[in-house]
């Protein structure tokens, strides 16, 4: 069972409001002793639907069954939005060091308002009959019984006058004062997230740093502006060119490789004999693609006429991107040939970020 502190506006646990969504996966995988039974649930295109519903713009949920506890991200930037708990009795939550709630600990109104203190009254809702009480940050809600849904609205339902008191159903902790609010800002100095401008004629413009790559730029230009790959991922040897009558392709023996980004949502393709740039991969991680988790989520801008006109973003849909670029300046991970993409099993490893393609990753 987890036993995790609250810190209202800020966290649960080690599960922290701005968090990517691939932080928040890692720290599941990583306690998969203690939880358990994790679903991931995302829209899909549904007929039934209206034609104007945006399935881009629809949250990313992670529901941690057995501690009853629901992440919600925020699906621009797949950042930790909000988090719930919608059973209290499965998970042991403190404030201060001080539990309250548990299997052992009612999280009664009585108790909570002695734990967080003195609050304006909150809000009742006399159709579902619950009470939310309000603190920078969190809120609970409280079931209210039937015989007591005509109570004085102004009032706290701290004690009934038959000596019972409420006890929470639900809490949720957010970013700001109101429940409404968006998620912080990211740091300047973070790499995640960092907005890409991509124009077929002029490269890639990395806006945070200032630097721009293109098709001439070389693999040590790419090390000086982005730094070390997570990975290098050798494409497929064609193991059947030894038949070919072709002494050239024999004799050749070179592969392309790619540098990795998963940080960034990036991978660069070069030219074994030259070292220069082939192709830029940017990768939207959407949670129906096979690859999603392995990479975050790229923040790219297309342009396909003057570098001011803004085309496509990640945020698009394929058909969009597709009607405006045509099929060759399409930049999408399905465009590359099987033997081209370069799968991971899970995000890069500390051990693994040396930046030396595995013989295993060959296979891929």
């Amino acid at each position: 069972m987890l036993d995790v502190e609250v810190i209202p506006g800020k966290s649960v646990g080690e599960f922290k409001i701005g968090m990517p969504i691939s932080s928040a996966i890692a720290h599941i995988q990583k306690n998969y002793k203690t939880i358990s039974a994790v679903e991931l649930k995302y829209c899909e295109e549904v007929p039934a639907l209206p034609h104007n519903y945006d399935l881009l713009n629809t949250y990313l949920l992670i529901d941690l069954n057995e501690e009853g506890l629901l992440l919600r991200f925020e699906p621009r930037t797949q950042r930790l939005h909000s988090i719930e708990v919608y059973d209290l009795t499965r998970v042991v939550l403190r404030y201060c060091g001080v539990a309250f709630s548990g299997p052992d600990t009612l999280p009664t109104f009585v108790l909570i308002y002695g734990r967080f203190g003195p609050s304006f009254p909150g809000e009742y809702n006399r159709d579902r009959q619950t009470y939310c009480l309000d603190y920078p940050g969190v809120t609970f809600t409280f079931p209210i019984p039937n015989k007591w849904k005509h109570f004085d609205e102004a009032e706290l339902p701290i004690e009934f006058s038959d000596g019972t008191t409420p006890t929470a159903a639900r809490m949720v902790v957010y970013h700001g004062e109101k429940r409404d609010t968006t998620i912080p800002p990211l740091d300047l100095k973070e790499d995640y997230f960092e907005e890409l401008r991509v124009h077929a004629a002029h490269g890639i413009k990395f806006m945070r740093r200032g630097c721009r790559l293109d098709f001439q730029s070389t693999a040590q230009d790419v090390l000086t502006e982005l730094g070390r790959p997570d990975r290098t991922f050798y494409k497929h040897e064609d193991k059947m060119r030894i038949h070919s009558g072709d002494q050239a392709i024999i004799g050749a023996g070179c592969e392309d490789y790619f540098y990795n980004y998963f940080k960034l949502g990036l991978d660069i393709l070069f030219d074994m004999r030259t070292h220069v740039v082939k192709k830029f991969i940017l990768h939207t991680n959407f949670p129906c693609h096979n690859d999603f988790n392995i990479y975050n989520k790229c923040n790219f801008k297309l342009f396909f006429g003057s570098p001011e006109e803004i085309e496509t973003t990640s945020e698009s849909e394929g058909t969009e991107t597709e009607d405006k670029s045509g099929s060759e300046d399409r930049a999408q991970f399905d465009e590359l040939e099987p033997e081209e993409r370069p799968k991971m099993p899970a995000l890069a490893d500390d051990e693994d970020d040396d930046g030396e393609g595995d013989e295993e990753e060959e296979e891929a």
